[in-house]
């Protein structure tokens, strides 16, 4: 029994030092792999010290001896345990002061781990000529070393352990169970050390709970996947083959049989490496189809999107193109039949002014759908001068007074509020006109008034109100553009600038739109480093809020920013 678990013990050791070694060597610019080598390291110290003292153990006094050096081993296990714990869970800079605090305890018990208040002394354990005596302070190492660092790192990984999900879930239960396995064989040896002999066939139990520790948590510490753990295994095989035919041929009785046996070891050396390399090109392999697995998965990702595109434009082409296009050919097709000159002169100047009106929309749709294509295309190149600084409120009377006839036309008042008679901002002037005179236009298109339009398919009574107002803080331009039109049903507000969306309403009014005057817009704002939003109730309007930084951080290139997210 005593020569088993001796064994155990030395058993126990080798695999924390190879396992420790190989977890380290495997990443050793990871700081959770270092912690780990250096916490493979001191359990080593426990445990060769522990063979030590079960081999060399002849009397009391070296036996002592040797049993002060395994539990300086004990000692440190707790404290690097911690700061692994803190490193694997990304919780260093939380609780670097308990751990600075954990080393200090540590520090006050190793430097009495020689001393007779620590450790007093060896006694006899059923077959076990010698067994380390906890002194009186040891039991101030079990309680704030051992139950209390070891118990919160425990608290730490459970509360961890139930917080994540998927492989680092998994990832954390492992480290759980090497640590109940290794902690929990450890604690089989305290009973012995305060007298409860009768406790000794626990140690059994917990020397090869010991054994199986390293194995789940160099597992659990390596960040690979799986295979990662063959190719320790075959190392390790590789190791253990090499240092026992090694260790047989160094215990030859003859030359002869030194040389045969030598043979030997350098065959298994070389097999081991060629089989180790192996693995590891079949673990490349398996990386490498992952890997295109996952490229193809995102380039299936991709056609998805250009196919959900396609169907779009083609939705798009064949509803918004159609219908002025359907009212051109209807028109022309009555002057070459010769009707249009069978109706009156005034009837006949409606028919021709349609003409002209669903041209110009006609041109409208295919500008939109040229800009928004143009946004996405890597060729383009922007013409614009970028971070010109520029003057807003110049720039939105110029616009409102682009306007004018319109508003005059449908009877509608359009009015600029400032409180500032100059707001100079940065940016690529043109691209911002765009964008505000598309808000503006929006406004004036869906706020029916008194004025006749041919196009609105609901009049009403009230005149129609547009007040953009735009002021500033002290690093951003505030733009507002209210109306009084007919709003915009709340559930679909979240979807308006998205390519080709439109309201329902906005559909009813009017037929002819192409859906990316607001994408475009909200690519602009965004583009500058500024937000859009709105808030709108049905049949009382709509309000359009613009934040634009007064300075940008540097050049600002519309189109590259507008590729780049496009690409994400």
């Amino acid at each position: 029994m005593f020569d088993i678990y001796k064994w155990s013990v030395l058993i126990a050791s080798t695999l924390f030092t190879t396992f420790g070694f190989f977890a380290y060597w495997r990443n050793r610019q990871d700081k959770s792999n270092r912690l780990f080598g250096l916490l493979s390291l001191v359990f080593a110290v426990w445990s060769y010290f522990w063979f030590i003292m079960l081999v060399f153990g002849k009397d009391a006094g070296s036996a002592t001896l040797w049993a002060r050096c395994l539990n300086l081993g004990a000692t440190l296990i707790p404290v690097v345990y911690f700061h692994w714990i803190l490193s694997f869970l990304n919780l260093y800079k939380k609780y670097r002061f308990f751990l600075i605090g954990g080393y200090l305890v540590t520090l006050f018990f190793s430097v009495f781990s020689f001393s007779g208040i620590y450790i007093s002394g060896v006694h006899q354990v059923a077959f076990f000529p010698f067994w380390p005596t906890a002194g009186p302070l040891y039991k101030w190492f079990l309680f704030l070393g051992y139950f209390a660092l070891v118990g919160f790192s425990s608290y730490l990984l459970i509360k961890e352990f139930f917080a994540n999900q998927g492989e680092r879930k998994y990832q954390i239960g492992y480290v759980i169970i090497g640590s109940v396995l290794g902690y929990g064989g450890g604690l089989t040896n305290f009973p012995l050390m305060y007298g409860f002999d009768n406790l000794w066939p626990l140690v059994f139990i917990g020397v090869f709970m010991v054994m199986a520790s390293p194995l789940v948590l160099s597992y659990a510490v390596i960040k690979h996947r799986l295979m990662d753990i063959k190719v320790i295994a075959v190392e390790l095989l590789s190791v253990f083959i090499s240092v026992f035919v090694l260790v047989d041929a160094l215990l030859s009785n003859t030359q002869l049989e030194f040389f045969l046996k030598f043979g030997l070891f350098f065959g298994v050396a070389i097999f081991g490496f060629f089989l180790v390399r192996g693995v590891l090109n079949e673990l490349k392999a398996g990386e490498e189809l992952v890997k295109m697995a996952a490229d193809l998965q995102l380039a299936n990702v991709e056609l998805q999107k250009l196919d959900k595109a396609k169907t779009e434009f083609l939705n798009i082409a064949s509803h918004q193109l159609r219908t002025p296009i359907s009212v051109i050919k209807g028109i022309t097709s009555m002057m070459i039949e010769g009707d249009l000159e069978k109706i009156p002169a005034e009837k006949k100047q409606t028919f021709i002014k349609g003409i002209w009106e669903k041209s110009q929309k006609l041109e409208s749709i295919i500008n939109d759908i040229l800009n928004a294509a143009e946004m996405t295309n890597q060729e383009y190149t922007a013409k614009i001068k970028q971070d010109e600084s520029f003057d807003l409120v110049v720039l939105l009377k110029e616009i409102i007074e682009g306007f004018q006839p319109l508003i005059k036309k449908r009877e509608m008042d359009l009015i600029l509020n400032t409180a500032d008679e100059s707001i100079l901002i940065s940016g690529e002037k043109e691209y911002l006109r765009e964008a505000l005179s598309n808000l503006i236009d929006n406004a004036i298109k869906y706020t029916p008034s008194t004025g006749v339009n041919s196009e609105s398919r609901d009049k009403r009574g009230e005149r129609g109100k547009i007040v953009v107002t735009v002021k500033k803080d002290s690093s951003n331009a505030i733009i507002t553009v209210a109306d009084n039109g007919m709003g915009i049903p709340a559930k679909e507000i979240p979807e308006l600038f998205k390519k080709f969306s439109r309201a329902s309403n906005a559909r009813n009014m009017y037929t002819d739109g192409s859906g990316l005057g607001l994408f475009i817009v909200k690519e602009i704002i965004e583009g500058h480093g500024g937000q859009i939003s709105l808030t709108s109730r049905i049949d009382k309007g709509t309000t359009f809020h613009v934040r634009l930084p007064l300075r940008s951080s540097g050049g600002t290139d519309i189109k590259k920013y507008i590729i780049d997210k496009q690409q994400v």
